[in-house]
């Protein structure tokens, strides 16, 4: 899935905006070293994401 992450990850950074992504199922991982994108595995989104 390497491929799909790298797709979100680039569009997202086309508009300007840093990247949180979670693993999940899908195994997801960051495509490079930049400091605009970080990985994740389980968290409670409703806690990373109040504001």
């Amino acid at each position: 899935m390497v491929g799909l992450a790298h797709v979100a990850i680039e569009t997202v950074r086309a508009q300007g905006r840093r990247v949180v992504v979670a693993r999940g199922w899908a195994g997801l991982a960051l495509v490079d070293d930049r400091d605009d994108c970080f990985v994740l595995g389980e968290v409670n989104q409703q806690a990373l994401l109040a504001g």
